[in-house]
């Protein structure tokens, strides 16, 4: 069971920012209860501070029978030193075989039940007209773009298995050289100075085009089937907010979204800046009544 809203004094670690359900919130652990909590976001004012330095382990995915995956939290709450896990949990993290299950090599019986559900390859195209190629399985299909921070994209090939889909995946990275990642940085820096739609659109048509070419030499099924961005995308706009989130105080009001970057107004000023809450992912974090640094504009010299 996951409680809705935080409160003032308590320390939460920071597990996501999640769009799971259609809506953005921060997927939180309360630290001492383990009780998981979720913050929405659009609309919501959020202060609070960091105190620590350091990410801490969020814990590690495992798998039952089923193919259903589930998640752990970290049993020793110890800091991460691999991206956002301790040693110990990323050892334990079942997901880590789906990188090269079509490849060989051994993964665990869930993973393989999972691994056999329908996957789609999608091409997701940024705010910078960069696009990646990448794949969902059936079930998160919504949720994954969602949660990429891609303004365009396009389900381009249904597979039936994930196998498959990866497979597909490394045919379009291999012939068009378009990648499989991008950084989160690249995603807000990409935000903050968007090019014009028409490039955006441009840019997508064609890695979309390229992609199917390679694609029906496979014969895969090529739906083509665009995805519609969320709603909460509108008035996403700001340059980036000046301070770093992974410490010290803010007061940040969410007006609109893209992934996990956000558009939001500072200490309830108008100005808007972007923000990205992805980087809170292993951090804790305190609400309480506190308020952003002030931020400088060139306003002021004159």
């Amino acid at each position: 069971m996951m409680r809705a809203g935080w409160r003032d004094g308590e320390r939460y670690l920071v597990r996501a920012v999640s769009w799971a359900g259609g809506n953005p919130h921060l997927d939180l652990t309360e630290v001492g209860s383990g009780e998981r909590t979720a913050v929405p976001l659009i609309g919501t004012t959020l202060a609070f501070s960091v105190p620590e330095p350091g990410q801490f382990c969020t814990g590690h995915a495992v798998f039952a029978a089923s193919g259903e995956v589930r998640g752990r939290d970290c049993p020793a709450a110890r800091p991460a030193v691999t991206g956002r896990q301790c040693a110990e949990c990323a050892a334990a993290d079942e997901f880590r075989f789906i990188h090269h299950v079509h490849r060989g090599g051994y993964i665990p019986d869930g993973l393989r039940e999972y691994v056999a559900r329908p996957h789609w390859v999608y091409i997701a195209t940024f705010a910078d007209a960069s696009s990646k190629v990448g794949t969902a399985v059936h079930a998160r299909k919504r949720t994954r773009l969602d949660e990429q921070g891609a303004v365009r994209a396009t389900y381009l090939a249904w597979a039936d298995s994930g196998v498959t889909a990866r497979e597909y995946e490394d045919l379009v990275s291999g012939a068009l050289d378009i990648v499989q990642s991008k950084r989160r940085s690249a995603k807000l820096t990409a935000l903050s100075r968007p090019r014009p739609a028409a490039e955006i659109e441009r840019a997508h048509g064609w890695a979309v085009q390229e992609a199917r070419e390679v694609l029906e030499s496979a014969s895969a099924v090529l739906p083509l089937e665009p995805w519609e961005p969320p709603a909460q995308h509108a008035g996403i706009a700001g340059d980036e907010y000046p301070h770093t989130l992974t410490s010290g105080d803010h007061c940040l009001t969410v007006g609109a979204m893209v992934g996990s970057v956000a558009s939001v107004t500072v200490n309830g000023e108008a100005d808007r800046y972007l923000a990205d809450f992805g980087v809170l992912a292993g951090r804790r974090v305190v609400p309480g009544p506190v308020r952003s640094a002030g931020i400088s504009t060139q306003l002021g010299l004159f």
